[in-house]
């Protein structure tokens, strides 16, 4: 069983509790670690990092005059190896997408959250499987490449001193 380790940024009680609620419907499980403010979020990746699966954000968090700091340094943590999630109301899903364009993976809206918990579950799944895939690309991109600039290494000395990528 494959437990997930969730970095949960929600200042609301209920809505933590709606959820946290959610979360533990999903077959597999999950730990989920609370905060209130992007910047104690922020605090705990730098700590924590490498133990977290996954961050879900709620997009209407108080701006505090840190906060777009804390939350850029949460995605630099994160940087493509923890998929981070945006909790919205129904009114913020405009912002929402504009956010994914920016580098947020996805975005849920509390009202399905409490309508229909499933779907928490299925955009934690995919986004963990998404960035296990692009995990898995970008090391194929890599050994493509260092194996691309082995051939030409040898093809230089064939070439008489000549390289392909120059």
């Amino acid at each position: 069983i494959v437990v997930l380790k969730i970095l949960l940024i929600e200042n609301n009680d209920i809505d933590a509790f709606i959820i946290q609620r959610a979360l533990r419907s999903r077959a597999v499980g999950e730990e989920c670690l609370r905060v209130c403010t992007l910047e104690d979020g922020a605090r705990i990746m730098a700590a924590w990092a490498l133990e977290i699966d996954i961050v879900l954000v709620e997009l209407g968090l108080p701006s505090t005059p840190g906060s777009l700091a804390a939350f850029m340094e949460i995605k630099k943590r994160a940087a493509g190896r923890i998929p981070i999630i945006l909790i919205t109301n129904p009114q913020g899903s405009c912002r929402a997408r504009f956010l994914v364009r920016d580098g947020v993976d996805d975005y849920l809206s509390k009202d399905i959250i409490i309508n229909n918990p499933v779907h928490i579950r299925n955009t934690l799944d995919f986004a963990v499987e998404r960035r296990r895939l692009y995990r898995k690309l970008s090391s194929e991109r890599e050994d493509a490449l260092a194996t691309l600039t082995q051939k030409d290494i040898i093809l230089n000395c064939f070439m008489g001193g000549y390289s392909i990528s120059n």
